[in-house]
C-alpha cells in the first residue's frame, strides 16, 4: 500500500484556506491570535485572507492573472494587446 508523507502533498496557503468553510477560518484566526502569531496590527492582513477564503480559489487565480497583465502592460506585444482588447470587448 502506498504511503505518504506531509512532504509528498504541495498546497499552497491559498488553495487550503479556499477550501476551508467561515468557522474553520474563524477557529485559525483564534488560533493564531491566542499563540501570538499574529497581533492586533496584522488585522487588516487577517481581513485579507478573508476576502480571499470568500473568494474561490479560480477567481482568486484570475484576478491574479489579470494583475500580471495589468503590470506588464508596458511589455505586451501590439497582438497581445489586440486580442486582450479583442476578448474584453465580448463584455463591454
Amino acid at each position: 500500500m502506498p504511503e505518504f508523507s506531509v512532504d509528498d502533498i504541495n498546497i499552497s496557503p491559498e488553495e487550503f484556506l479556499s477550501e476551508c468553510r467561515e468557522r474553520d477560518i474563524k477557529k485559525i484566526i483564534t488560533w493564531l491570535i491566542e499563540g501570538k502569531y499574529i497581533k492586533s496590527a496584522h488585522i487588516d492582513r487577517v481581513k485579507y485572507v478573508i476576502t480571499i477564503c470568500d473568494m474561490r480559489y479560480q477567481e482568486y487565480n484570475f484576478n491574479k492573472n489579470l494583475d500580471a497583465l495589468r503590470n506588464a502592460y508596458y511589455s505586451l506585444s501590439i497582438e497581445e494587446e489586440e486580442e486582450i482588447l479583442k476578448i474584453a470587448k465580448k463584455f463591454t
